[in-house]
């Protein structure tokens, strides 16, 4: 295995290590949940603090990991570029035209069959039955759609920017940082809604007699991935692409 393989590796174990800790602290907090305990406060508290950072390292470690997997398509893609444009014997230039057309697909990270960025979105929801949460947290708190228990979630936070979160539960939290995390779950939900609507288009193109591979091909080489560092704004750009 070349170093590049070594390093894809070492990223993958530490999402499933960051995964790992994240679904440890919400099964205890699922526990505790269900204990009938009356000094259970400040545990609450320190669990619900553990899973806003494992939610914030889980989409780092996913966002590292994705952008090795971008790399080595790229990497094998010249490779494969270089080969081909020096050995086709017809018409090498529609080669590397072909070549340099693909995009880089998209990845998402599987782990227990489902899209664990997706699968974030909504595996909080349980939060909103807990007495002490709902106390710390605030009573305008919303758990659907808010992996970093903020007193907004997601959404608002790419969209109506970073001044509008206020209230923070915690002294050390880094909003910039949130928000890049939060840009990045919008993007995987952005890429798989374009997959799905291509599929399915794809499906009426065939039931009219027209080509499904080439459909199907076309939605998996559209979805790239966008690292963090781009603006905010960018990501309602994506719809014109």
């Amino acid at each position: 295995m070349n170093s590049q393989g070594v390093y894809c590796d070492a990223l993958t174990d530490d999402v499933l290590h960051n995964i790992h800790n994240r679904e440890s602290l919400i099964d205890r907090l699922e526990k505790l949940h269900r204990e009938s305990s009356l000094a259970r406060g400040n545990r609450i508290q320190r669990l619900l603090y553990g899973i806003h950072n494992s939610s914030l390292a889980v989409v780092e470690a996913t966002t590292a990991w994705n952008q090795s997997k971008q790399h080595e398509w790229y990497r094998r893609k010249n490779i494969e570029h270089h080969v081909l444009s020096t050995t086709a014997d017809d018409d090498p230039v529609t080669t590397r035209n072909q070549i340099i057309g693909e995009r880089c697909p998209f990845n998402i990270f599987v782990w227990n069959g489902d899209n664990y960025l997706k699968k974030m979105l909504s595996d909080l929801d349980f939060i909103r039955d807990i007495p002490e949460a709902f106390s710390f947290l605030g009573s305008s708190t919303v758990y659907h759609r808010n992996p970093f228990l903020l007193p907004i979630g997601i959404d608002d936070i790419v969209f109506r920017g970073t001044a509008s979160v206020v209230n923070l539960p915690w002294k050390d939290v880094n909003i910039h940082r949130v928000q890049q995390a939060a840009f990045v779950i919008l993007l995987d939900e952005y890429h798989r809604e374009v997959a799905a609507s291509r599929n399915a288009l794809s499906v009426s193109e065939n039931n009219r007699g027209d080509s499904i591979y080439t459909n199907r091909r076309d939605a998996m080489n559209s979805a790239r991935f966008y690292p963090p560092e781009l603006n905010v704004g960018d990501l309602t750009a994506c719809a014109n692409m």
